[in-house]
C-alpha cells in the first residue's frame, strides 16, 4: 500500500487465494466510491485467484458530505 501523506492519495496492490470449493471464477468486477468507501476497486477474477487492485483519494468529496 503506498500513502501519501501529502495529498492524501494511496493505492493497493492485493491477490486473494481460495480453495476450488469455495469459488472458482474467470472475469472482473469494478467497484465505484460511495459515501461508505471511498476507494475504486478492480479485482480480476483467475480460477482460484483474484487480483485486486485499489486505489482512492481521501479528498474525494460526495453530496452527503458536510
Amino acid at each position: 500500500m503506498s500513502l501519501n501523506f501529502n495529498s492524501g492519495k494511496w493505492w493497493e496492490l492485493s491477490l486473494t487465494f481460495a480453495w476450488p470449493h469455495q469459488w472458482f471464477q474467470i472475469g472482473w468486477s469494478i467497484e465505484e466510491p460511495d459515501e461508505k468507501d471511498r476507494s475504486f476497486l478492480v479485482r480480476i477474477f483467475l480460477g482460484v485467484m483474484s487480483i485486486n487492485i485499489e486505489w482512492g483519494n481521501e479528498d474525494w468529496k460526495f453530496k452527503d458530505d458536510v
